[in-house]
């Protein structure tokens, strides 16, 4: 999926699918909660997120090519789920 990804800087969350992004422009500045890691990914760049990372993004917008391990449409929650909600 091309997305054009608006600037942002959200709170704490993790997504209970698996997730690839391949950054085409911009940045995306991603901080791993359990590590503490900080990752800026620019134009080139291949982010992989397992499930249940529970991470941070800090960017002010990027255009992106994102693979998702199930269909977007079959979810009934939000993508971004907080820390403390169990793994389904």
């Amino acid at each position: 999926m091309l997305l054009e990804v608006p600037p942002e800087a959200n709170e704490n969350h993790w997504h209970d699918f698996d997730t690839m992004i391949f950054i085409l422009k911009g940045e995306n500045v991603v901080t791993e909660v359990d590590t503490g890691q900080t990752f800026t990914c620019g134009p080139g760049s291949r982010i992989d997120f397992p499930r249940g990372v529970i991470h941070h993004e800090n960017h002010q917008g990027y255009r992106a090519l994102f693979g998702f391990s199930v269909d977007l449409a079959t979810l009934k929650g939000p993508i971004n789920l907080p820390p403390d909600a169990s793994l389904s």
